[in-house]
Protein backbone atom coordinates (compact mmCIF):
# COMPACT_ATOMS: atom_id res chain seq x y z
CA UNK A 1 0.00 0.00 0.00
CA UNK A 2 1.34 3.61 -1.13
CA UNK A 3 0.68 6.23 1.15
CA UNK A 4 0.21 9.66 0.40
CA UNK A 5 0.90 12.22 3.23
CA UNK A 6 -1.07 15.10 1.64
CA UNK A 7 -4.68 15.81 3.44
CA UNK A 8 -7.44 17.71 1.54
CA UNK A 9 -10.40 19.04 2.72
CA UNK A 10 -13.34 18.38 -0.09
CA UNK A 11 -16.02 20.50 -0.19
CA UNK A 12 -18.92 18.28 -1.21
CA UNK A 13 -21.98 19.67 -3.13
CA UNK A 14 -24.23 18.41 -5.56
CA UNK A 15 -27.83 19.81 -6.69
CA UNK A 16 -29.44 17.16 -4.64
CA UNK A 17 -27.29 18.19 -1.12
CA UNK A 18 -28.16 21.37 -2.29
CA UNK A 19 -32.35 20.67 -2.58
CA UNK A 20 -32.75 17.90 -0.34
CA UNK A 21 -29.94 18.19 2.32
CA UNK A 22 -28.47 14.72 1.26
CA UNK A 23 -26.88 12.58 -1.53
CA UNK A 24 -25.92 8.73 -2.03
CA UNK A 25 -23.32 7.65 -3.63
CA UNK A 26 -22.93 3.66 -4.03
CA UNK A 27 -20.30 1.54 -5.02
CA UNK A 28 -20.89 -1.75 -5.63
CA UNK A 29 -17.26 -2.84 -5.86
CA UNK A 30 -14.74 0.05 -4.28
CA UNK A 31 -11.32 -0.46 -4.58
CA UNK A 32 -8.60 1.81 -3.30
CA UNK A 33 -5.05 0.73 -2.56
CA UNK A 34 -3.62 3.59 -1.65
CA UNK A 35 -4.01 5.75 1.26
CA UNK A 36 -5.02 9.41 0.44
CA UNK A 37 -6.51 11.01 3.45
CA UNK A 38 -9.06 13.52 2.73
CA UNK A 39 -11.88 15.11 4.37
CA UNK A 40 -15.22 16.32 3.85
CA UNK A 41 -17.44 19.80 4.58
CA UNK A 42 -20.36 17.76 5.62
CA UNK A 43 -21.59 14.45 7.58
CA UNK A 44 -20.46 11.11 5.89
CA UNK A 45 -22.14 8.29 6.46
CA UNK A 46 -19.99 4.87 5.25
CA UNK A 47 -22.22 2.00 5.27
CA UNK A 48 -20.25 -1.07 4.45
CA UNK A 49 -22.36 -4.37 3.36
CA UNK A 50 -19.88 -6.69 2.45
CA UNK A 51 -15.99 -7.07 2.10
CA UNK A 52 -13.29 -5.78 4.45
CA UNK A 53 -11.52 -2.89 4.30
CA UNK A 54 -9.01 -0.64 6.93
CA UNK A 55 -10.75 2.64 7.88
CA UNK A 56 -7.70 5.16 8.43
CA UNK A 57 -9.62 7.64 10.94
CA UNK A 58 -6.03 10.03 11.93
CA UNK A 59 -3.58 8.27 12.90
CA UNK A 60 -5.76 5.42 13.93
CA UNK A 61 -6.64 2.13 11.39
CA UNK A 62 -9.56 0.12 11.85
CA UNK A 63 -11.07 -3.01 10.32
CA UNK A 64 -13.88 -2.93 8.36
CA UNK A 65 -14.87 -6.49 7.85
CA UNK A 66 -18.86 -6.91 8.71
CA UNK A 67 -21.90 -4.82 8.04
CA UNK A 68 -21.71 -1.51 9.82
CA UNK A 69 -23.02 2.29 9.51
CA UNK A 70 -20.06 4.41 10.81
CA UNK A 71 -20.23 8.08 11.16
CA UNK A 72 -17.57 10.45 9.75
CA UNK A 73 -17.74 14.13 11.27
CA UNK A 74 -17.43 17.33 9.48
CA UNK A 75 -14.07 17.76 8.47
CA UNK A 76 -12.62 14.82 10.03
CA UNK A 77 -9.65 13.31 8.01
CA UNK A 78 -10.17 9.43 6.75
CA UNK A 79 -9.91 6.90 4.04
CA UNK A 80 -10.91 3.59 3.09
CA UNK A 81 -8.03 1.69 2.00
CA UNK A 82 -9.17 -1.90 0.45
CA UNK A 83 -7.37 -5.09 -1.73
CA UNK A 84 -7.69 -5.95 -5.03
CA UNK A 85 -11.40 -7.44 -4.22
CA UNK A 86 -12.61 -4.19 -2.60
CA UNK A 87 -15.81 -3.73 -0.39
CA UNK A 88 -19.34 -2.60 -1.13
CA UNK A 89 -20.43 0.85 0.74
CA UNK A 90 -22.81 3.42 0.37
CA UNK A 91 -21.83 6.90 1.14
CA UNK A 92 -24.32 9.29 2.51
CA UNK A 93 -23.48 12.73 2.51
CA UNK A 94 -25.93 14.63 4.42
CA UNK A 95 -26.07 18.89 5.94
CA UNK A 96 -28.54 18.93 8.90
CA UNK A 97 -28.49 22.45 8.14
CA UNK A 98 -30.35 21.96 5.25
CA UNK A 99 -32.79 19.75 6.65
CA UNK A 100 -35.89 20.65 8.22
CA UNK A 101 -38.01 17.89 7.40
CA UNK A 102 -36.72 15.18 9.95
CA UNK A 103 -39.57 14.17 12.05
CA UNK A 104 -38.32 10.94 14.33
CA UNK A 105 -40.04 9.89 17.49
CA UNK A 106 -39.26 11.93 20.92
CA UNK A 107 -37.36 8.75 22.34
CA UNK A 108 -34.59 9.09 19.73
CA UNK A 109 -34.16 12.37 19.98
CA UNK A 110 -31.35 11.83 22.53
CA UNK A 111 -29.92 9.26 20.47
CA UNK A 112 -30.13 11.32 17.43
CA UNK A 113 -27.59 14.14 18.57
CA UNK A 114 -25.09 11.81 19.92
CA UNK A 115 -24.72 10.46 16.50
CA UNK A 116 -25.75 13.72 14.26
CA UNK A 117 -24.92 16.95 15.32
CA UNK A 118 -27.59 19.54 14.67
CA UNK A 119 -24.63 22.85 14.49
CA UNK A 120 -20.82 22.55 13.12
CA UNK A 121 -20.37 24.78 16.33
CA UNK A 122 -21.45 22.04 18.38
CA UNK A 123 -19.45 19.19 17.32
CA UNK A 124 -18.13 17.42 19.97
CA UNK A 125 -14.20 17.50 19.74
CA UNK A 126 -13.17 14.29 20.94
CA UNK A 127 -15.27 12.36 18.61
CA UNK A 128 -14.26 11.73 15.15
CA UNK A 129 -16.06 8.84 14.10
CA UNK A 130 -18.60 6.89 15.36
CA UNK A 131 -19.57 2.76 14.45
CA UNK A 132 -22.88 1.18 14.64
CA UNK A 133 -22.96 -2.42 14.26
CA UNK A 134 -25.62 -3.79 11.79
CA UNK A 135 -28.02 -6.65 12.71
CA UNK A 136 -30.18 -6.12 9.79
CA UNK A 137 -28.22 -4.64 6.47
CA UNK A 138 -30.52 -5.89 4.02
CA UNK A 139 -32.99 -3.30 5.10
CA UNK A 140 -30.22 -0.72 4.89
CA UNK A 141 -29.83 -1.59 1.36
CA UNK A 142 -33.48 -1.48 0.32
CA UNK A 143 -33.52 2.09 1.81
CA UNK A 144 -30.28 2.92 0.37
CA UNK A 145 -31.38 1.46 -3.01
CA UNK A 146 -34.61 3.17 -3.22
CA UNK A 147 -33.21 6.87 -2.09
CA UNK A 148 -30.73 6.19 -5.11
CA UNK A 149 -33.25 5.31 -7.66
CA UNK A 150 -35.13 8.32 -6.52
CA UNK A 151 -33.10 10.99 -6.61
CA UNK A 152 -31.58 9.96 -10.19
CA UNK A 153 -35.56 9.65 -11.68
CA UNK A 154 -36.90 12.11 -9.95
CA UNK A 155 -40.21 11.12 -11.20
CA UNK A 156 -43.20 13.15 -9.99
CA UNK A 157 -43.32 12.83 -6.04
CA UNK A 158 -39.25 12.14 -5.67
CA UNK A 159 -39.04 14.49 -2.90
CA UNK A 160 -41.86 13.52 -0.52
CA UNK A 161 -40.10 9.81 -1.09
CA UNK A 162 -36.86 11.19 -0.48
CA UNK A 163 -37.90 13.00 3.05
CA UNK A 164 -40.23 10.12 4.30
CA UNK A 165 -37.12 7.51 2.83
CA UNK A 166 -34.42 10.00 5.26
CA UNK A 167 -36.26 9.71 8.41
CA UNK A 168 -36.81 5.74 7.65
CA UNK A 169 -32.74 5.72 7.29
CA UNK A 170 -32.57 7.59 10.23
CA UNK A 171 -35.31 5.98 12.51
CA UNK A 172 -33.89 2.65 11.57
CA UNK A 173 -30.15 4.41 12.52
CA UNK A 174 -31.45 5.00 16.00
CA UNK A 175 -32.93 1.51 16.50
CA UNK A 176 -29.63 -0.20 15.54
CA UNK A 177 -28.06 2.33 18.09
CA UNK A 178 -30.57 0.81 20.63
CA UNK A 179 -29.70 -2.84 19.97
CA UNK A 180 -26.10 -2.54 19.24
CA UNK A 181 -25.19 0.21 20.91
CA UNK A 182 -22.71 3.49 19.83
CA UNK A 183 -19.17 2.67 19.42
CA UNK A 184 -16.97 6.40 19.16
CA UNK A 185 -13.77 6.80 18.44
CA UNK A 186 -11.09 9.72 18.93
CA UNK A 187 -8.31 10.59 16.21
CA UNK A 188 -5.95 9.47 18.73
CA UNK A 189 -4.86 6.76 21.29
CA UNK A 190 -5.57 8.37 24.27
CA UNK A 191 -6.23 6.49 27.74
CA UNK A 192 -8.89 8.07 30.43
CA UNK A 193 -9.64 7.14 33.63
CA UNK A 194 -13.20 5.64 33.85
CA UNK A 195 -13.79 8.24 36.36
CA UNK A 196 -13.85 10.78 33.42
CA UNK A 197 -15.51 8.60 30.34
CA UNK A 198 -18.43 8.03 32.94
CA UNK A 199 -18.87 12.00 33.70
CA UNK A 200 -18.52 12.95 30.01
CA UNK A 201 -21.75 10.20 29.97
CA UNK A 202 -23.28 11.50 32.92
CA UNK A 203 -23.20 15.82 31.97
CA UNK A 204 -24.75 14.25 28.41
CA UNK A 205 -27.57 13.16 29.71
CA UNK A 206 -27.96 15.08 32.53
CA UNK A 207 -27.41 18.19 31.34
CA UNK A 208 -31.12 19.84 32.58
CA UNK A 209 -29.74 19.23 36.60
CA UNK A 210 -28.09 22.10 38.59
CA UNK A 211 -24.33 21.41 37.97
CA UNK A 212 -21.08 22.77 39.41
CA UNK A 213 -17.60 21.75 39.87
CA UNK A 214 -18.06 20.59 43.88
CA UNK A 215 -20.63 18.42 43.40
CA UNK A 216 -18.77 16.69 40.20
CA UNK A 217 -15.36 16.49 42.13
CA UNK A 218 -16.69 14.69 45.07
CA UNK A 219 -18.71 12.49 42.75
CA UNK A 220 -15.40 11.62 40.86
CA UNK A 221 -13.43 11.62 43.79
CA UNK A 222 -11.29 13.80 41.94
CA UNK A 223 -10.21 16.89 43.10
CA UNK A 224 -11.52 20.23 41.12
CA UNK A 225 -8.15 21.08 39.49
CA UNK A 226 -7.37 17.77 38.38
CA UNK A 227 -10.84 17.04 37.06
CA UNK A 228 -10.97 20.57 34.95
CA UNK A 229 -7.76 18.99 33.25
CA UNK A 230 -9.16 15.51 32.55
CA UNK A 231 -12.18 16.43 31.10
CA UNK A 232 -10.10 19.23 29.06
CA UNK A 233 -8.09 16.78 27.91
CA UNK A 234 -10.91 14.55 27.08
CA UNK A 235 -13.04 17.05 25.02
CA UNK A 236 -11.32 19.89 24.47
CA UNK A 237 -13.52 21.82 26.39
CA UNK A 238 -14.53 23.38 30.19
CA UNK A 239 -16.96 21.15 32.04
CA UNK A 240 -19.35 24.11 31.95
CA UNK A 241 -18.72 25.13 28.61
CA UNK A 242 -19.53 21.46 27.86
CA UNK A 243 -22.95 21.66 29.85
CA UNK A 244 -24.00 25.13 28.01
CA UNK A 245 -23.29 23.43 24.77
CA UNK A 246 -25.10 20.31 25.43
CA UNK A 247 -27.90 22.25 26.59
CA UNK A 248 -28.03 24.80 23.75
CA UNK A 249 -28.14 21.45 21.37
CA UNK A 250 -31.48 20.84 22.83
CA UNK A 251 -32.67 24.16 22.56
CA UNK A 252 -32.02 23.67 18.81
CA UNK A 253 -34.05 20.80 18.80
CA UNK A 254 -37.06 22.41 20.42
CA UNK A 255 -36.73 25.59 18.32
CA UNK A 256 -36.85 23.23 14.92
CA UNK A 257 -39.88 21.02 16.62
CA UNK A 258 -42.14 22.42 18.85
CA UNK A 259 -44.15 25.99 19.94
CA UNK A 260 -42.84 26.75 23.11
CA UNK A 261 -41.93 29.93 24.17
CA UNK A 262 -37.82 30.81 23.91
CA UNK A 263 -38.01 31.56 27.71
CA UNK A 264 -39.94 27.75 28.43
CA UNK A 265 -37.17 26.21 26.24
CA UNK A 266 -34.33 28.06 27.91
CA UNK A 267 -35.91 26.68 31.15
CA UNK A 268 -36.55 23.29 30.43
CA UNK A 269 -32.82 22.57 29.00
CA UNK A 270 -31.50 23.83 32.21
CA UNK A 271 -30.84 27.46 32.10
CA UNK A 272 -32.19 29.54 35.34
CA UNK A 273 -31.77 33.23 33.27
CA UNK A 274 -33.26 33.73 29.66
CA UNK A 275 -31.26 36.29 29.60
CA UNK A 276 -28.09 34.14 29.81
CA UNK A 277 -29.28 31.65 27.63
CA UNK A 278 -29.78 34.30 24.98
CA UNK A 279 -26.36 35.00 24.97
CA UNK A 280 -24.68 31.97 25.00
CA UNK A 281 -26.90 31.10 22.01
CA UNK A 282 -26.29 33.77 20.08
CA UNK A 283 -22.18 33.59 21.01
CA UNK A 284 -23.03 29.51 19.90
CA UNK A 285 -24.99 29.51 16.75
CA UNK A 286 -24.25 32.93 15.64
CA UNK A 287 -27.40 34.24 15.92
CA UNK A 288 -30.60 35.05 18.38
CA UNK A 289 -33.09 31.72 18.98
CA UNK A 290 -35.82 33.67 17.48
CA UNK A 291 -33.93 34.09 14.25
CA UNK A 292 -32.44 30.01 14.31
CA UNK A 293 -36.41 29.25 14.45
CA UNK A 294 -37.92 31.99 12.09
CA UNK A 295 -34.95 30.54 9.52
CA UNK A 296 -35.56 27.17 10.23
CA UNK A 297 -39.24 27.29 9.42
CA UNK A 298 -38.99 29.56 5.84
CA UNK A 299 -36.74 26.63 4.72
CA UNK A 300 -38.06 25.01 1.75
CA UNK A 301 -36.93 21.86 1.35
Amino acid sequence: MRENNNVHTVKYESENLSELGFDIVYYPKYINTSLRQHAVSVLLFSIFMNGKANHYIGKNKYIEKEPSLNIIHYNQTHDIVTDKSGVEVFNLFLDPERINYLNLPVEFHGILSTILPLHLNLLPQERKLSRIKLSNPKQFRHILLTLKEELEQKHTGYRHICEAGVNLFLVKVCQEAKIKGVETYSADNVNFPVEILNLKDYLFKNFKEEINLKMISKKTHYSIPQLCRLFKKLTGKPIMVFVIERRIEMALELLRHSDLKIMDIAFTVGFCDVHFFNRKFKALIGETASSYRKKWRQKII
